[in-house]
């Protein structure tokens, strides 16, 4: 008995767990917020004491919105010469989608 109560118990947790970060409430919220405009590409490193290794972050920003982007890839791939829509999680601050809207001048 004692066995099925802990083990609904862990269960529970878990189901539970996700929704108590911001990433977790803002899926269970299906919610996004949009911005437009020109996105500037932003690197910034890090020097770590130990060693002459380089630790880069990169960034997009929007609107004096800052979005972390995973790596030099995603950062590679944004032409600033575009306008852009930008669809992202509103607690959590991630982007879930990026939508070129025309170059600009040309808009």
């Amino acid at each position: 008995m004692l066995a099925c109560v802990v083990i609904g118990l862990l269960l529970l947790l878990v189901a539970i767990w996700p929704f108590r970060t911001a990433y977790g409430r803002d899926v269970a919220q299906r919610k996004v917020s949009v911005l437009e405009g020109i996105i500037r590409r932003i690197r910034k490193h890090d020097f770590l004491d130990t060693s002459q290794y380089t630790h880069y972050h990169y960034y997009y920003e929007i609107q004096a919105q800052r979005f972390e982007v995973a790596n030099s890839a995603a950062y590679d791939a944004l032409d600033e010469r575009f306008w852009y829509r930008v669809y992202y999680l509103p607690r959590s601050h991630r982007i879930v989608n990026i939508e070129p809207l025309g170059m600009l001048g040309y808009r």
